[in-house]
């Protein structure tokens, strides 16, 4: 994987080691996420679990 390369995965899982190494390859990388999946965004040093029903009402 070279760098600006799109790693698209559409598993449905992913191991984080995977796409920490994707990002420390300079490449980007598009997941699919389950929905029991919960995400978690820092927000001024605290971390916040994503709004999932905002992002659809936008």
């Amino acid at each position: 994987m070279l760098p600006n390369d799109l790693c698209i995965r559409d598993l449905g899982f992913f191991s984080v080691a995977a796409l920490a190494e994707i990002d420390a390859r300079g490449a980007y990388y598009i997941t699919r996420l389950r929905s029991d999946m919960n995400v978690y965004i820092k927000e001024n040093g605290q971390w916040k679990e994503w709004d999932w029903e905002s992002l659809g009402n936008q």
